[in-house]
């Protein structure tokens, strides 16, 4: 979980590039686990992320995937 001054952090850094982030508040850990729970671990031979963030989701998604 954030503290306060990353999430500060985060939202001032969001409205400066907000045009290329896209976002104003970091994904939340229920989000994170609802888009990994999406990927079959067993069937899924490549999954791509695209975007710019801080690398939240991508840890969901390679614990998913191990």
């Amino acid at each position: 979980m954030q503290n306060i001054h990353q999430r500060i952090d985060f939202l001032r850094q969001s409205l400066k590039n907000l045009r290329s982030t896209g976002s104003i508040a970091p994904s939340s850990r229920y989000l994170c686990k609802s888009m990994a729970s999406k990927i079959d671990p067993l069937k899924a031979k490549v999954v791509v992320e695209l975007g710019a963030g801080d690398g939240v989701i991508t840890g969901y998604l390679l614990n998913r995937l191990q």
